[in-house]
C-alpha cells in the first residue's frame, strides 16, 4: 500500500463535481505555472529569448499533467469536470493575457475558443492516458501486435 492508497484516496474519495471541477482549476493554474517556469528556466539557461506569446503552448504540457494526475484520483464518474476547471483556467490566462478589446473576430476566435479547446482536449487526453489499463508485456487494445 503506497502512501497515495493510504492517505491521498481516502480524501478525494468524498468530492464532489464542484471539487474535481475546483481541483481541475487549482492544478491547472499551478502546473502550468510550474512548467511554463520550468521551460522558460531551460530557456534562459541556453541563451535564447522567446517572445510573450511562447508561454502559451507551454503551459499545455501543464494541463497534461494536471488530466493524468486528476484522472488518476478521480473515480471513473468523473469525466469532464477536471477539464472544465482547466477551461476556466484557460479563459482567466487569456483574459490577462490579450483583453477583450483591440482584436478582431478572428484573433478573438483563437484567443476565446480554439486556445481553450486544444488546452481542453489535452487535459482530457491527459485523463484518458492515465485511465488507460495496460499489464505489463500485453499489447493494447486496437494495436496490431506484429512481434507475435
Amino acid at each position: 500500500m503506497g502512501l497515495t492508497d493510504e492517505y491521498v484516496q481516502p480524501a478525494l474519495s468524498n468530492f464532489s463535481r464542484v471539487q474535481w471541477v475546483v481541483a481541475g482549476l487549482v492544478a491547472g493554474f499551478f502546473l502550468a505555472f510550474a512548467d511554463t517556469l520550468f521551460i522558460a528556466a531551460i530557456l534562459g539557461y541556453l541563451g535564447l529569448h522567446v517572445p510573450l506569446w511562447f508561454g502559451v503552448p507551454t503551459t499545455f504540457t501543464g494541463y497534461f499533467f494536471t488530466g493524468m494526475i486528476l484522472g488518476k484520483f478521480a473515480p471513473p464518474g468523473i469525466v469532464w469536470e477536471p477539464p472544465s476547471g482547466v477551461l476556466i483556467c484557460v479563459l482567466l490566462m487569456m483574459l490577462g493575457l490579450v483583453g477583450l478589446k483591440g482584436q478582431g473576430v478572428l484573433l478573438f476566435l483563437f484567443h476565446f475558443v480554439l486556445i481553450p479547446a486544444v488546452a481542453v482536449s489535452i487535459c482530457y487526453l491527459g485523463m484518458r492516458v492515465a485511465r488507460r489499463k495496460n499489464p505489463v508485456g500485453e499489447p493494447l487494445k486496437g494495436t496490431n501486435n506484429l512481434a507475435g
